[in-house]
């Protein structure tokens, strides 16, 4: 039988070659971008403990750039050898943003442990293809999940973390995940008997609340006995304390308050109901403040339509990456980014936020 290294080589080489064969696929020039795994899997020898499983490298270049990048020392195309080994900034991972909130939560459920031996975990992606954001994957790159999938059928993991609830939905049978904390905070299921939990992208800002309920209900679920048996009643009869408070936790400030500190520094809204505000931000984009769903602030471009409003804002690249790198806003369909209520510490505070962020959008323009 093989080893599991020799099995990984086997698939890390047939990977390579649909990845590449894709890249380079002069019928779908939209695939040209660069592609990955993030953890080095020569150091895998046993099954781990633990996969870490996102949606896509979350930066952005092409498989062209990335061929005569000197950092990847590649022989004119992606080998199975340089694949295996990872990202070549993985061993910077510790000092990114998404690796700390995920330790955070962790030492809440007392599972830390389970990221100190990079033999003992693998991070990587369903697709390994590289964009700025998860809604620009080429549809034609999803047929090459399957490779993810047989990644995970070598490992054998005896847990599988989604980052992203979302990614659940390609390991799961339609309709079999459950929603332990609604409505997007916690589920689980289960792939080929290995059980998976999906909470949101640690990319995203988490408040302390979050983190203690997310990493408490994972310490209890990576020692339950049996998936079977838990519930959502289950999860709230044993952390209801927990997720009440993440649920109660509001930064208290008026709306209206809000709405005219905002205007002393736009102007008047060019539009104006009960629950939602707009204002003229910066040269074609927009501010809204709105009461919908658990209130927020949003960005985007003043004029649009469709599926992509931002479709034609010049620069939105930028000003997107402003909002979600710089300030830690999230990325929501429609939007630029957007930051809800719970995360606005003062309205003192966001006021300057808006300011610096107002000054960057008008450097790029």
């Amino acid at each position: 039988m093989k080893t599991i290294q020799e099995q990984l080589r086997q698939w890390a080489n047939r990977t390579a070659d649909a990845y590449h064969q894709l890249a380079t696929d002069p019928n779908h020039p939209e695939c040209d971008l660069a592609f990955y795994t993030q953890s080095d899997l020569t150091k895998i020898d046993s099954p781990p403990e633990l996969l870490i499983l996102a949606i896509n490298p979350g930066s952005g270049g092409s498989y062209s750039d990335q061929i005569n990048n000197p950092n990847w020392h590649l022989p004119g195309r992606m080998t199975g050898e340089r694949l295996l080994q990872g990202n070549p900034f993985f061993d910077q991972h510790k000092s990114w943003h998404l690796w700390k909130v995920l330790q955070n939560i962790f030492s809440r459920g007392n599972i830390a442990c389970l990221l100190d031996d990079e033999r003992k975990y693998v991070w990587t992606n369903l697709t390994f293809f590289n964009t700025p954001e998860a809604n620009k994957i080429p549809s034609n790159a999803r047929d090459l999940i399957s490779q993810t999938r047989m990644l995970i059928n070598i490992l054998k993991p005896r847990w599988i973390l989604c980052l992203g609830v979302n990614v659940t939905n390609y390991l799961t049978l339609h309709n079999t995940a459950k929603t332990l904390i609604p409505p997007k905070e916690l589920v689980s299921g289960i792939y080929d008997g290995i059980p998976i939990f999906g909470i949101p992208h640690t990319s995203k800002r988490y408040s302390n609340e979050e983190m203690n309920m997310i990493g408490s209900c994972l310490g209890y679920l990576f020692n339950a006995e049996s998936m079977d048996l838990v519930t959502p009643e289950l999860i709230r009869a044993k952390f209801g304390d927990k997720i009440e408070a993440w649920r109660n936790r509001q930064y208290k400030f008026d709306f209206e308050e809000l709405c005219g500190e905002i205007g002393k520094r736009l102007g008047e809204p060019f539009k104006k109901d009960p629950k939602t505000s707009r204002y003229d931000f910066t040269k074609g984009t927009a501010l809204t403040i709105t009461k919908a769903g658990s209130g927020y602030v949003g960005i985007r471009a003043k004029r649009g339509a469709g599926k992509d409003w931002n479709s034609n804002l010049e620069n939105r690249d930028k000003y997107a990456r402003i909002l979600l790198d710089d300030y830690r806003w999230e990325l929501k369909s429609q939007w630029l980014g957007i930051k809800q209520f719970k995360y606005i510490e003062s309205i003192g505070k966001f006021i300057e936020e808006l300011s610096a962020i107002n000054k960057l959008f008008d450097q790029v323009s």
